[in-house]
């Protein structure tokens, strides 16, 4: 198998570059085409600079062959390399949210928890640009401000998103290129979830009537956002600190 292509290899190292040799880092792997092209990926790049990389999936359990999928993801982690495989059955508890929230709130939970047991600096997940894009046009549809619009961001805490300016179809090429069989989520194409109904229905329409470059700009615009947002805070901040100094002193004075 030759090495991920380098501009996947380079997204990675430059999150991954200021950690510490023989620091315990996750990558998360659903055994979708995303999430395997981040575990091939990650797994070259930590090899290279002296990382330990845990590939951790998480079977969510909520159809029957889960099972299966989540050991056919394990041998394709380990086929890449990955030495330490762990996987991780939840259960998901649906609530007023919805069974998509629901799913996601039970997934990071199981994250805190693999972190803490192995130590973790970092959990790798594999958003792309097109999730980014598609979050903005979900978030829009709620009439969100601009930190809402924000979206994803490429550092969260110990949430590290490698992928997020990069493609979709980058990362499927890379795979399809190297004959690295992947799994497809029924979710993804289930219209009862709206990202289903985004990706597969207003997302080609938007692409039809304003070319593919409508990904790029949705993912733009979130990160000028998420710059204006920083700046408000940042201001915000720092008013109130000096606000705070100031009232002291005069309490001070009195």
């Amino acid at each position: 198998m030759n090495n991920p292509p380098i501009n996947l290899q380079n997204a990675v190292n430059n999150l991954l570059k200021d950690f510490e040799p023989a620091d315990n880092i996750l990558v998360a792997c659903s055994g979708g085409a995303d999430s395997l092209a981040l575990a091939w990926t990650s797994q070259v790049v930590t090899e290279r600079i002296g990382l330990n990389l845990i590939a951790v999936i998480i079977d969510h359990q909520l159809i029957k062959e889960s099972s299966q999928v989540a050991q056919d993801a394990k041998k394709k982690c380990e086929d890449f390399g990955i030495e330490k495989v762990v996987i991780k059955q939840i259960e998901v508890k649906d609530d007023n949210d919805g069974l998509e929230a629901a799913a996601r709130k039970a997934r990071y939970e199981a994250f805190e928890e693999l972190v803490n047991e192995f130590n973790a600096k970092a959990v790798l997940l594999a958003h792309t640009q097109d999730d980014q894009a598609e979050t903005v046009l979900m978030r829009l549809t709620r009439g969100s401000g601009a930190k809402s619009l924000s979206a994803m961001k490429e550092v969260s805490g110990k949430y590290l998103r490698p992928f997020l300016h990069i493609r979709k179809k980058e990362l499927v090429n890379a795979l399809e290129k190297e004959n690295i069989s992947y799994w497809q989520d029924p979710a993804n194409t289930n219209y009862k979830f709206l990202r289903a109904k985004v990706r597969h229905e207003l997302m080609p329409k938007l692409i039809e009537i304003l070319g593919d470059s409508v990904i790029d700009s949705l993912d733009k615009t979130s990160e000028l956002l998420k710059e204006d947002n920083e700046a408000l805070d940042l201001i915000a901040q720092e008013s109130y600190e000096k606000l705070n100094k100031e009232l002291n002193v005069r309490s001070e004075e009195h």
